[in-house]
C-alpha cells in the first residue's frame, strides 16, 4: 500500500470511528436524561399545541423545533424518545457539516482534527441528547460560519446573503442566533465593508425574509416582531430566582435598581462563573494542549527562519484571508461577554455550544500551520497520516471507554424503555389521581415539573399551575378554592419556589422535603 493509499483509508476509518465514539460516548447521557421537564417538557407541549392548530411559539421559544415535533407529536413517552433520537441525529450532521465544509475551505486534515474535537467535547454530549435547539440551531450556525468565510474570501455578496437566510433560519430556532447578527455588524465596521451598504442591507433583507414567519407571529401574538421572554425580562434577572418573585424585570427597571459598579462587577464575576462552570466545553484541556503545542512550534519556526513569523505572514496575507481570520475574533470574545452577563441567571453548556465548531475549526487550523511550516520536509508530509491514525486510536479509546461505561452503569440500552422505565411512578401518579373519580380531576401544581404538562394531557386530568405570584398560603387556598381544586401536588421544587412553604416543610440534601408543622391545606394534598 503505497502512502497516498494509507492516508486516504486511514482518513475515512477515522470519519467513520469518530461518530462512532461520539454514540458510544454520549449514549450515557441519552440515557440519563429521561427527565422530561423544564425547556424539553416545553418544546414536547408546543409540539402538541401546533399539532392542535393551538399556539405556535410561548413566547419564549421559537417555532422550529416544535414544528418539526408536532409532526409526530403525542402523549406517550415514545414521542419524548424519538425527540431526543431525534436531536442526535441533528448532531450526526452537524458534524458531517463541520468535516464537509471545513475540508472545502481549508483541508482534509483540519476539517477531520475539528470534527473530532467537537464530537469528543463533553458539553456537545450534554447538549445533543436533550430535546432542546440547539441541535437544529447548529446545523443553520454552522452552515452561517461556512457563508460567512467563503463569502469574506471571495468578496461575494451572494454568500453574504446566504449567510443571512442561515441566521434568518437560525432565529426561527432559537432567540441566540441574533447575537451572530450583532457579531457580523461588528465584523463589517472591523473590515470596512460597511462601505458595501448594499450588500450589508441584502444580509439584513435575507435574515427577515427567513425569520419572517417568527416575526408576523409574535406581531400578532405579542405585539412586536421580536418579542422574546429571555430578551425582554430574563436577561435582567439577577438570578433564576426572579422569574418566581419578579418575572416582570426589564432593562428599565435593572437601571434603575443597579449602579455602573454592579454592571462591571455582573460582566467580571459572570466571566469568572463561566469559564469555572463551562470552562471545559469553551477550552478544554486538548484545546489548550493544542494551543501550547502549536505555540512552541511557531517559535521554533521563527528561531529557525525569521522570515516565517506568524505576525510576518499575517501581515502578509491577501487581505480578503485577514478579513475571514478576524471572524472568530469577532464572534468568540461578543459571545463570550453575553453569556457571562447572562451566567448568573442562566449557565448551561448550550448557551456557549454554538462557538465550539468556530474555536474548533481555528485551533485545528493554527495547530496544523504551526506543523506545515516547520522547516522540516518529512513532517509536512507525514503529517495528516499521523493525524489519521492518532485519531484512529484515540476514537478507539473512546468506543472502549463508552462501552465500559455503559456496560457497568446501564442494564437497559434502548433509550424508549429507559424512558418508560424511569417514569413509571409519574405515570402511576397520573394514573391514580386520575382513577379517583370518574370524572374530570382538576390538580394543582407546580411551579416546578413533577407533572409535565404534555404528559399530562394523556389522562382526562386538568392540571393547573399555582402562578408565581402567588406569596401566602391565604392566596394559595384562594387560588385552590377559585380553580375547583381536587388535589394538590408538592414536591421539593415547589417547597423552594414558593418561601410561604418552608413554614410548613424543610427540603433535604436529597432533593426531597418533609413536614415539619402542620400544614392547612393537607386535606388536598396528593
Amino acid at each position: 500500500m503505497n502512502h497516498k493509499t494509507f492516508r486516504t483509508t486511514t482518513y475515512y476509518a477515522a470519519v467513520v470511528l469518530v461518530v462512532v465514539a461520539f454514540y458510544t460516548l454520549a449514549w450515557p447521557f441519552l440515557l440519563k436524561a429521561w427527565n422530561s421537564a423544564s425547556d424539553e417538557g416545553a418544546f414536547l407541549l408546543l409540539g402538541l399545541d401546533i399539532q392542535a392548530g393551538v399556539r405556535m411559539t410561548d413566547g419564549m421559544r421559537h417555532m422550529l423545533l416544535p414544528l418539526i415535533l408536532s409532526t409526530f407529536a403525542s402523549t406517550d413517552w415514545v414521542y419524548f424518545s424519538t425527540a431526543k433520537m431525534m436531536n442526535m441525529g441533528f448532531a450526526t450532521v452537524v458534524l458531517l457539516l463541520i468535516l464537509f465544509l471545513t475540508r472545502r475551505s481549508f483541508n482534509p486534515t483540519v476539517a477531520l482534527m475539528a470534527m473530532t474535537l467537537v464530537a469528543f467535547n463533553r458539553g456537545y454530549w450534554k447538549t445533543m441528547t436533550r430535546v432542546i435547539s440547539e441541535p437544529l440551531l447548529l446545523i443553520f450556525i454552522v452552515l452561517a460560519y461556512y457563508f460567512w468565510y467563503i463569502g469574506a474570501r471571495k468578496d461575494s455578496a451572494r454568500y453574504f446573503w446566504l449567510m443571512g437566510a442561515m441566521i434568518g433560519l437560525a432565529y426561527l430556532t432559537k432567540g441566540t442566533a441574533q447575537l451572530l447578527l450583532i457579531c457580523f455588524l461588528g465584523w463589517v465596521v472591523l473590515t470596512g465593508y460597511w462601505r458595501r451598504w448594499r450588500m450589508v442591507l441584502g444580509v439584513l433583507a435575507a435574515y427577515l425574509l427567513a425569520a419572517s414567519p417568527l416575526l408576523i407571529y409574535n406581531t400578532i401574538a405579542w405585539g412586536a416582531p421580536f418579542y422574546n421572554y429571555n430578551s425582554s425580562h430574563a436577561f435582567w434577572y439577577d438570578d433564576w430566582n426572579d422569574s418566581y418573585i419578579a418575572p416582570d424585570k426589564n432593562l428599565s427597571t435593572f437601571l434603575a435598581t443597579h449602579t455602573i459598579g454592579d454592571i462591571v462587577n455582573r460582566f467580571i464575576s459572570g466571566m469568572t462563573y463561566l469559564f469555572d462552570s463551562q470552562g471545559e466545553v469553551i477550552s478544554p484541556a486538548i484545546v489548550l494542549l493544542l494551543l501550547v503545542a502549536a505555540g512552541a512550534l511557531y517559535l521554533f519556526t521563527w528561531i529557525k527562519s525569521p522570515g516565517r513569523a506568524p505576525l510576518t505572514i499575517f501581515k502578509m496575507m491577501d487581505v480578503r484571508l485577514r478579513n475571514a481570520l478576524l471572524i472568530p475574533v469577532v464572534v468568540i470574545p461578543i459571545w463570550l461577554i453575553f453569556f457571562a452577563w447572562f451566567a448568573p441567571v442562566s449557565n448551561f453548556p448550550r448557551h456557549v455550544i454554538p462557538i465550539v465548531p468556530l474555536i474548533s475549526v481555528v485551533v485545528s487550523l493554527i495547530f496544523y500551520q504551526a506543523v506545515i511550516n516547520l522547516p522540516l520536509k518529512p513532517v509536512q508530509t507525514y503529517f495528516p497520516s499521523i493525524v489519521n491514525v492518532t485519531i484512529i486510536v484515540i476514537s478507539i479509546t473512546g468506543i472502549i471507554v463508552g462501552y465500559r461505561t455503559l456496560a457497568a452503569e446501564f442494564p437497559v440500552w434502548n433509550v424508549y424503555k429507559v424512558d418508560q422505565i424511569e417514569n413509571q411512578s409519574l405515570d402511576e401518579l397520573l394514573n391514580g389521581l386520575e382513577g379517583l373519580n370518574p370524572s374530570d380531576v382538576t390538580v394543582i401544581s407546580g411551579p416546578s415539573h413533577t407533572i409535565p404538562a404534555w404528559r399530562a394531557r394523556s389522562t382526562s386530568l386538568i392540571v393547573k399551575e399555582i402562578p408565581i405570584t402567588c406569596k401566602s398560603i391565604d392566596c394559595l387556598s384562594d387560588f385552590l378554592r377559585e380553580n375547583q381544586a381536587d388535589y394538590l401536588v408538592i414536591d421539593a421544587q415547589m417547597v423552594q419556589h414558593l418561601p410561604f412553604l418552608t413554614d410548613y416543610f424543610q427540603v433535604t440534601r436529597q432533593e426531597d422535603f418533609e413536614m415539619t408543622h402542620e400544614f392547612p391545606l393537607m386535606t388536598l394534598m396528593a
